[in-house]
């Protein structure tokens, strides 16, 4: 249920967005510059949050549980 919100929320505030560019009537120059400025933001953002280590970790178990038959 939660991600299901999670993705109409992402859906939704995209249109919302694009559509508040629209509406304000800038030169296509500026929509330009603004969603261009809005990419390396979202990326600085995003180096501050760790990554998950959950997929790590499993992954790690299936690399151990692979050594282990193959020294059987």
């Amino acid at each position: 249920m939660a991600s299901g919100i999670g993705r109409l929320g992402g859906i939704l505030g995209l249109l919302l967005g694009s559509f508040y560019y629209l509406s304000i009537s800038l030169p296509i120059q500026l929509n330009f510059i603004a969603f261009a400025i809005l990419g390396p933001s979202v990326a600085v953002a995003l180096a501050f949050f760790p990554a998950r280590k959950a997929y790590y970790k499993k992954q790690e178990a299936n690399v151990s549980e692979v050594k282990e038959v193959k020294n059987a």
